[in-house]
């Protein structure tokens, strides 16, 4: 079993286009730091634990309308690169490896204060 976790920091360039800016197209770079970690189940000749460190640049896009002044919806698709790679491997067989890239997509709702 394969599981992970990261915290990030970024930064965007925001356009506005349309009607009262109201739709943005966001452009943002970043940083990723975490762990991915590995379990063996009980059909496995040996039930151990290993885990990896996630360091990763990320790069993204999103769409996102905002009907009124503090409220916006959208989503972004982003492109994360590992800096450090790695695998999981049982006895001498590789299992699982760290992708050269990962993309992933986000839908989120955002509350814009003063």
């Amino acid at each position: 079993m394969f599981n992970g976790w990261f915290i990030a920091g970024r930064g965007c360039f925001v356009p506005a286009v349309g009607a009262r800016e109201r739709i943005e197209l966001p452009i943002c770079g970043g940083g990723e730091l975490g762990q991915v970690r590995g379990r063996g189940v009980d059909e496995l000749p040996v039930v151990d634990e290993a885990s990896l460190l996630w360091v990763a640049l990320a790069l993204g896009q999103g769409l996102w309308f905002s009907p009124i002044e503090r409220l916006a919806v959208g989503l972004d698709v982003q492109l994360a690169v590992p800096l450090q790679r790695g695998s999981f491997s049982v006895e001498t067989a590789e299992i699982q490896q760290i992708a050269p890239v990962s993309v992933r997509g986000l839908v989120g709702v955002e509350l814009r204060l003063p």
